[in-house]
């Protein structure tokens, strides 16, 4: 298992010194996981959640995205017929061809950028939803001994796409000599999501843990 404090220690390796930048670094990784997530959606980032969704609440029609969501996969309802749970899907609108709002389960929705999800009926009672989204890493809430797939799979791509970034700061130009182990680390990281599609053990499907 490759920890947060491991990646920031082989970065801290490769620019020679010591702790002098140490800050600089851990947002050199953020930005760094963030390119990675930013271009590919791994299998880890999939998350599923479920609540629910209340008439008490004070903005009954809305469902809260949490803030490091990187894309919306979809949202159902679980509804109980004759003692066997059914999934009721809301289709996706444009909100300008909502013509009114009404009351009971919701038959449609939009995404408010990707903050909250809007409904356009107001639930009358509780309604029990099941949701997916794809989740970025915040690596700068983490701590030194807190792992991921992403660091398990993608420490060299990490480590020298955090050097690209850092070249600047430093007056060094890392962007060449660092790409060739880029590649290779994204390459190692492909693979890895290649065999996580054709796997159906759950240990291999890690999330993060804090």
């Amino acid at each position: 298992m490759v920890s947060y404090l491991q990646i920031k220690e082989a970065v801290r390796d490769e620019v020679g010194k010591g702790y002098s930048i140490e800050s600089l670094i851990a947002g050199k990784i953020f930005d760094a996981v963030r390119f990675l997530e930013n271009n590919n959606s791994f299998f880890y980032m999939q998350k599923f959640i479920e609540g629910n969704l209340s008439p008490d609440s004070a903005t009954p029609r809305t469902i809260a995205l949490p803030a490091e969501c990187k894309s919306f996969k979809f949202i159902r309802f679980v509804l109980e017929d004759n003692g066997q749970d059914i999934y009721h899907y809301p289709n996706n609108i444009d909100p300008k061809d909502l013509q009114r709002v009404g009351s009971g389960l919701p038959q449609r929705f939009w995404l408010d950028g990707n903050a909250y999800i809007w409904f356009d009926n107001t639930p009358d009672v509780d309604y029990l939803y099941e949701m997916q989204f794809n989740m970025f890493t915040d690596t700068l809430s983490m701590r030194d001994t807190d792992t991921c797939w992403l660091f398990n799979n993608g420490k060299q791509a990490i480590v020298a796409k955090t050097m690209q970034l850092l070249g600047p700061s430093l007056r060094e130009n890392f962007t060449v000599l660092y790409q060739d182990s880029f590649n290779e680390g994204l390459r190692s990281l492909q693979l890895a999501q290649e065999e996580m599609e054709f796997s159906s053990s759950p240990d291999i499907r890690m999330e993060y843990q804090g």
